[in-house]
Order: structure tokens, then C-alpha cells, then sequence
């Protein structure tokens, strides 16, 4: 094809090109990564975890209790950032 053919195509057709689909935010792959049920089982062991160590009555137990709930979150949270 000569290049003024090739101009009256692509004015009378448009660019040979698929149209591009808009990302996702950031945000939302995060937030996607927590939907699973594993993970909501695991969210829900962190809280019921959360709450027992809460419920210590002596500073240093609660501390040591924290320890497993923070584990998970800080665990589940490395996961989204890398999936």
C-alpha cells in the first residue's frame, strides 16, 4: 500500500488497533486479595484472637497473647501486597 493509501484507510476506518480496557486502582487488587475464604477464616481467628488477648488480665500476659494476632494480620497483609 502507498502511504496516501494508507492515510485514507485509517481516516475512513480508524487505526488498526484494540481499544485499550481501563485498569483496576490499586486499591481494589489489594482489596481483592482478601476475598477468599481462607482468608476470611483467618481475619476471623485474628479478631477472636485479638479479643482473648484483650481480655487478659495481667499486662504481660496480654502482650504475650498479641503476639498470634499480629502474626496473622501482618502474615495476611504481606500476602496482598504479593499476590
Amino acid at each position: 500500500l502507498s502511504s496516501a493509501e494508507v492515510q485514507a484507510r485509517r481516516s475512513r476506518f480508524g487505526s488498526n488497533a484494540i481499544p485499550e480496557e481501563p485498569g483496576k486502582p490499586c486499591w481494589q487488587l489489594v482489596l481483592a486479595q482478601f476475598d477468599d475464604l481462607l482468608v476470611k477464616i483467618l481475619l476471623g481467628a485474628a479478631s477472636v484472637s485479638f479479643c482473648l488477648a484483650l481480655s487478659e488480665t495481667d499486662t504481660r500476659e496480654r502482650w504475650h497473647a498479641m503476639v498470634e494476632p499480629l502474626v496473622i494480620v501482618t502474615i495476611l497483609i504481606l500476602n496482598a501486597m504479593v499476590g
